[in-house]
């Protein structure tokens, strides 16, 4: 994994991420699947392997995000291979949080820093495909509910219905994307801030 810049950041930036993780992974509600994450009481998303088309591409980001009166931002780095996907959280100035080798087939290998150990990274991993996987795939693992895609003027928004109820909506813009999940209340904004192909 290749390194990242070095920025100032606070440690109440980073008690923060820990409670607005411990808040956003309290949610109760289906989880029959193991890589299975919920996304309101009634609707999942499974989490689902790289798709062809995306194999070898990687990915950092600067993500900020709301929960509340809380806020926090940190850096994330995901690749997506073929037979797996790493994703690395990191604090603004380079302490490692997270990272995850996440599989299809078999267990994943997680190593978390004893800081961070309320965060789950699989809902990190869930918000990223919601953002980047092409729609039918990411309605081929809804269950519960369904996501619809509308692009005008360079700016795609991507809505996740319950029924008639939005739970998420997503709206990219060039390099910016605004991810607001409307059951767990929280809000993040996801700056890219490079991407490569290996």
């Amino acid at each position: 994994m290749r390194t990242v810049a070095q920025h100032g950041m606070t440690l109440l930036l980073l008690l923060l991420l820990l409670l607005l993780s411990s808040c956003a992974s309290n949610l109760s509600g289906p989880t029959t699947q193991p890589n299975a994450v919920a996304l309101s009481d009634n609707s999942q998303y499974t989490l689902a392997k790289t798709p062809a088309s995306m194999v070898g591409q990687g990915y950092l980001s600067l993500v900020t995000g709301g929960y509340e009166d809380s806020s926090y931002e940190l850096l994330v780095q995901v690749e997506l291979n073929r037979d797996n996907i790493v994703m690395v959280g990191t604090t603004v100035n380079g302490i490692e949080l997270f990272e995850l080798v996440w599989f299809d087939h078999k267990p994943w290998q997680l190593k978390q820093s004893p800081l961070a150990k309320t965060i789950k990274p699989e809902y990190l991993l869930a918000d990223f495909q919601l953002v980047h996987w092409p729609l039918p795939s990411i309605n081929e693992h809804l269950k519960g509910a369904k996501m619809t895609q509308n692009e005008t003027n360079a700016v795609r928004e991507r809505v996740v219905k319950q029924g008639e109820q939005p739970i998420i909506t997503i709206t990219s813009q060039a390099q910016q994307t605004t991810f607001e999940q409307h059951s767990r209340r929280y809000r993040l904004n996801i700056k890219i801030l490079e991407t490569w192909t290996q």
